[in-house]
């Protein structure tokens, strides 16, 4: 996919996109995208960005525009940053960083079941809405794990963000230099990669 239509979010919603396929897996009607591309391009404005004075908070970052706190994850600010910014050295390097998790955003390999609400705690509990930190809370993990076992009796394939966590809080997320932002990328990728093949094995078989 096109950086600029995932941050304008014209597209139609991925979950929307394989909501057949999903059903045939035996996950229903809820699920959500696994890695949010808004919220590791935001993590990725603080990282590449030079001039890092301006952003505060130490947990979840954000920014003073003309006197008004905005989050640095917010759709419509990442948006305009993006059409200012794109000719600059620190957003192409940012672009062509992320650009291979563009590639892949809209995979059926990038979306999980959850637990119904899941979707929305997941988008607003302080987790930047990164799998591997929001599953490192034992709470939620084990709320997940029966949800997805007792009640749908499927596998939501996410022993690997379970037990191989990226990333374990927010802080360790800012905190990373481009290099290593670059090794983060690579890594999510190859996980939805291998997911999806996984997922397309499935959908071969009969019963699916």
């Amino acid at each position: 996919m096109d950086i600029e239509v995932i941050l304008n979010g014209k597209y139609t919603e991925i979950e929307k996109q394989h909501a057949k396929e999903c059903m045939s897996i035996g996950w229903g009607s809820h699920t959500d995208v696994l890695y949010s591309f808004k919220a590791l391009f935001a993590a990725g404005v603080f990282i590449f960005d030079p001039d890092k004075s301006k952003y505060r908070g130490s947990t979840c970052k954000y920014i003073n525009i003309d006197g008004q706190r905005q989050r640095l994850w917010s759709q419509n600010y990442l948006s305009i940053l993006y059409t200012e910014h794109r000719e600059s050295r620190w957003m192409k390097a940012l672009c062509k960083a992320i650009q291979p998790l563009a590639d892949v955003y809209d995979s059926i390999g990038n979306l999980f079941p959850v637990y119904p609400g899941g979707n929305q705690y997941k988008g607003s509990c302080g987790c930047l809405d990164m799998p591997d930190i929001f599953f490192h809370n034992r709470d939620i993990r084990s709320l997940e794990e029966y949800y997805t076992s007792e009640i749908l009796k499927t596998d939501p394939l996410l022993s690997d963000v379970f037990d191989h966590p990226l990333v374990t809080v927010p802080k360790e997320l800012f905190s990373l230099s481009e290099k290593e932002y670059e090794k983060l990328i690579s890594s999510i990728v190859k996980r939805i990669r291998s997911r999806e093949g996984r997922l397309r094995e499935l959908l071969k078989q009969p019963n699916t």
